[in-house]
């Protein structure tokens, strides 16, 4: 038998709009392994289904980056510096992450949750 490991997944989006990763998470969980799923808030009409899918899994899902419902500061400060980044990826300014930050809201936030957690992968 393998050793248990502790996973991580990220995603910019939330678990209804990226089945792909719902179906990576329910295969490492049922294969034994402890996982964590990160995810953004990204569209209103995903919220019904995402909870839905949360009340059955067996993996932990962590909201990064506030939502409207959930951690409303963050959650709007976040959608200003995206477009704020988007505006400057708009210029060809490619420093200092502007690219990865302008395709993501929540990149700043994921990334910071990502590294506070001790995983194997």
């Amino acid at each position: 038998m393998l050793p248990v490991k502790k996973i991580v997944l990220i995603t910019t989006g939330q678990p209804s709009v990226n089945p792909r990763i719902v179906k990576e998470a329910d295969a490492l969980s049922s294969a034994g392994h402890h996982v964590t799923m990160l995810y953004c808030h990204w569209i209103p009409w995903a919220d019904e289904a995402d909870k839905s899918i949360l009340e059955e899994a067996k993996w932990k899902a962590v909201l990064v980056g506030g939502s409207p419902t959930q951690d409303r500061l963050k959650f709007y400060y976040s959608k200003l510096r995206f477009k704020f980044y988007r505006f400057l990826s708009g210029k060809n300014i490619c420093k200092f992450q502007i690219a990865e930050k302008a395709q993501a809201r929540c990149y700043t936030e994921l990334l910071k949750k990502a590294i506070s957690i001790k995983a194997d992968y």
